[in-house]
């Protein structure tokens, strides 16, 4: 495998998680403003496309078989992680 693919392949993962993120915000935002004008369809249409965006991750990460991955903690000291289960591994870092 190249790592031509293997970046094709995150890419893959990081655009349907982001779409899946998207999806999931909508979906809460009209569960909890469901009044007013086509607040019912609204909900029926994020949580569809909240569903659609779940499939479409579990397919991009179905495609990831292992490589190595490392992230770039950008605080003063930054430094690499090899995963993000560290402890001092943040979103905002």
């Amino acid at each position: 495998m190249s790592n031509a693919h293997e970046a094709a392949v995150d890419s893959e993962i990081a655009d349907a998680s982001a779409a899946y993120a998207k999806a999931f915000s909508a979906r809460e935002f009209y569960r909890k403003n469901t009044n007013g004008f086509q607040a019912a369809e609204r909900l029926v249409y994020a949580e569809d496309t909240l569903a659609d965006a779940l499939s479409a991750l579990k397919v991009a990460e179905a495609e990831y078989t292992g490589w190595s991955r490392f992230y770039l903690v950008v605080t003063s000291a930054g430094h690499v992680h090899s995963s993000r289960s560290c402890s001092s591994c943040r979103p905002t870092t």
